[in-house]
């Protein structure tokens, strides 16, 4: 204890500017760090440690909503530009009430004594494991229902080079209202029509259909309350025998609760789908939502719950409601599905996902929910410091762990960030045992910690993309969200992070600045030659315009670039080299290979491969409703037609999310399977499952299901579940 306070004492007098800067939230991050070792001793410290800058009361702002505009003013810091975004014309400020406030104690302390004090009840109340928490159906959709007034405004987001961008948004900006779906579907039954065109890839005066008709884009976007279980659904025309499995996708569900709203579309509730094939004509749709924490709380107090977000909500969370968010975490499990097994019972395990830390085991077929689970990790012999000690918080992860090629483990990496001034934060490779077993392969300090969404394997290898996107500490611990605390520098070198998986030896090397959310695949050329497949982008701004108000807009969401770019990374181990190269070698790529939300055929997962999947927004290149589901041979391309097999599948007023390969077992060649698509039926307002071959990419079959699915981020099939 005395040394605990000697180190609380150090830290004010020796960096007493730093905690003036961060004022009272400066103790959210004391109270993240100490309150599972010294939470008794932190009422008594704090009574020592008055923080500079609690005299001033923090506010909640509330904003106007009529005449909200954005603009963009550039501060100079040194000699280098930061670009912001600001508001403009709020509504007057209302500051939360002191009246309960001893004048002659600070915020802080407060805050921190309502924290201990209410820790059981409140913040840190524990959730049982190995319960659904299931309630009755009324009680779902009350929780989930909810109306608001139409509320349009438009956004204008520019670029400029040579600055260091703060991807901020509109905070606190109170997006269109959002209308719910009847907890009762009378959809019409009506199979969507399986005379669908295809198009070889386009040369790029290539003449699109119409699609400026958007109708039904924005059901992406709506709540949909619905639950249901093994709902049976029937097909235009018998599936093959062998497709016996489950197809699982994993994304929103619910956009708002009570008076609250989610301002961007990462951070709907989550909400799992499901698809059983039995082997015939006929499949089982089920939907639920995630019975997370976030969830559990929020339906209990009838609001959005103060949990970390990727943005915010609106109206914004308090101050002390942010040191909750800080406290807890991620908890909204929205983004992917993945399955472990367990070596000691041998048995299949199910995850939800997101790019935290944190996952939820979920059973299938049922779609319940167990329980949280905190992996515990053995540091590995050559690994330099334990995980999450002092002054660290393990953070960032990734919704795409990896098989380790030729075991039954898994690979991802995890970020640890320190919230010590003199510390580095770290990176680590992890090497997944089981869901709760893990193991430390590699680690490394970094003076700032990036943003990866994902990451690739080959045989021998990891390969980490570090962009030029770093996650901002100072005000994460301000603002407690993510989204305004990622920091663009357009000037810096992205740097690949390259781990030997047997020696957890790391090599490093810089390359062009380049974005990537999505890796496609990686294999060895040799033992010094890599080939690394990804879906790039110049830098990160379209992340700001995935905010609900915007993608409701029919308008607005037109306005910025929503096209990827599929490029080849040679890296060259020899010479610690790496560099960029086009797949699709014409002046200007076709269709194909602007494609995202890539997937492959997974049993060519690290190993030499030709044909990508994927989904390409704004494929007309004026509305972003344009969805085309693609193809792309990334082996055989000329100048002339680029890619030997490259395919789109576009049907004008429909609306498909990621794609999912499932393999032919006898499979004669690689692209001898199914692609399994959710789309919305914009004309006919209904979801339906398209079933395409995806070697000629024709339409094979389709059913309607008996409820729409709002936008579903990514998922898995699992075969004989």
């Amino acid at each position: 204890m005395v040394q605990a306070f000697s180190l609380l004492r150090i830290t004010y007098i020796s960096y007493e500017d730093f905690l003036m800067e961060l004022g009272n939230m400066l103790g959210v991050l004391r109270v993240t760090v100490l309150v599972s070792s010294f939470m008794p001793f932190l009422v008594q410290v704090t009574h020592f440690h008055k923080l500079a800058g609690s005299k001033s009361s923090p506010t909640a702002s509330s904003v106007s909503h009529k005449d909200v505009e954005a603009h963009i003013s550039t501060q100079k810091t040194a000699n280098t530009e930061v670009r912001v975004f600001s508001k403009e014309k709020f509504a007057t400020s209302k500051s939360i009430s002191r009246e309960n406030i001893d004048p002659k104690v600070s915020m802080m302390e407060h805050t921190t004594l309502n924290t201990i004090t209410s820790a059981k009840s409140n913040m840190l109340r524990s959730h049982a494991p190995g319960t659904d928490s299931d309630s009755p159906a009324s009680t779902t959709s009350d929780f989930i229902r909810s109306s608001d007034e139409q509320n349009k405004r438009k956004v204008g987001i520019t670029s400029k080079e040579n600055r260091v961008v703060h991807l901020k948004g509109l905070q606190n900006i109170s997006p269109p209202a959002v209308d719910v779906l009847p907890s009762s579907s009378n959809t019409s039954q009506t199979p969507l029509s399986t005379t669908m065109p295809l198009m070889r890839m386009a040369q790029s005066d290539q003449t699109w259909r119409d699609s400026t008709q958007d109708d039904g884009f924005n059901l992406f976007f709506r709540t949909n309350p619905e639950e249901m279980m093994n709902v049976p659904i029937t097909f235009t025309k018998p599936l093959p025998i062998w497709m016996n499995g489950t197809l699982v996708r994993n994304g929103l569900g619910k956009f708002e609760n009570g008076p609250r709203k989610f301002l961007h579309a990462f951070d709907g509730f989550a909400k799992l789908s499901s698809w059983r094939f039995v082997g015939n004509e006929t499949a089982f749709f089920s939907t639920k939502f995630i019975r997370s924490n976030f969830f559990k709380d929020s339906r209990r107090t009838k609001t959005i719950a103060p949990y970390l977000l990727f943005q915010s909500v609106t109206p914004p969370f308090s101050y002390y409601e942010k040191m909750q968010c800080l406290l807890r975490g991620i908890d909204n499990m929205n983004v992917n599905i993945y399955a472990f097994k367990n070596p000691k019972n041998k048995k299949i395990e199910y995850a939800a996902l997101s790019d935290f830390w944190y996952i939820y085991k979920i059973s299938l077929p049922k779609l319940s929910t167990k329980h949280r689970v905190v992996p515990r990790i053995k540091k590995a012999s050559h690994s330099v410091a334990t995980m999450g000690g002092l002054g660290f918080l393990n953070l960032l992860s990734s919704a795409h762990p990896l098989p380790e090629p030729g075991t039954n483990n898994h690979l991802n990496f995890l970020s640890s960030v320190s919230f010590v001034p003199w510390g580095n934060h770290m990176m680590k490779l992890i090497r997944f045992k089981s869901l709760k077993r893990r193991r430390v392969i590699a680690q490394w300090p970094v003076p700032r910690v990036p943003y990866m969404h994902s990451f690739s394997v080959t045989r021998t290898k990891a390969i980490l993309l570090a962009s030029p996107f770093y996650v901002n500490v100072m005000c994460m611990a301000r603002k407690a969200q993510p989204f305004s605390c990622l920091d663009w520098y357009p000037n810096e070198p992205s740097k690949l992070y390259i781990v030997d998986l047997k020696s957890g030896n790391l090599t490093t090397i810089t390359m062009d600045t380049v974005f990537t959310m999505h890796h496609v695949n990686a294999y060895d050329v040799s033992r010094t030659e890599i080939v690394m497949d990804v879906s790039t982008y110049p830098n990160p701004d379209f992340v700001s315009h995935l905010q609900l108000h915007v993608l409701r807009d029919p308008v607005a969401r037109n306005t910025f670039d929503a096209h990827a770019k599929l490029q080849r990374i040679i890296i060259d181990l020899s010479r610690l080299e790496a560099h960029l190269a086009p797949t699709d070698p014409r002046p200007i790529p076709g269709i194909p290979s602007m494609l995202d939300m890539p997937v492959i055929n997974e049993a060519y997962r690290s190993r030499r491969y030709c044909y990508v999947y994927g989904l390409v927004l704004k494929a007309d290149n004026r509305t972003l409703s344009s969805i085309a589901i693609v193809k792309k041979d990334v082996c055989i391309s000329d100048v002339v037609g680029g890619g030997k097999e490259d395919k789109v599948w576009i049907l004008p007023n429909s609306y498909p999310v990621e794609p999912w390969f499932v393999a032919n077992p006898r499979a004669a060649s690689e692209d001898d399977g199914l692609l399994l698509i959710p789309v919305i039926d914009g004309v006919k307002k209904v979801s339906t499952l398209v079933v395409l071959d995806a070697n000629s990419m024709t339409v094979v079959t389709s059913a309607t299901l008996p409820t729409i699915i709002p936008y579903s981020l990514h998922g898995r099939f699992f075969k004989n579940v």
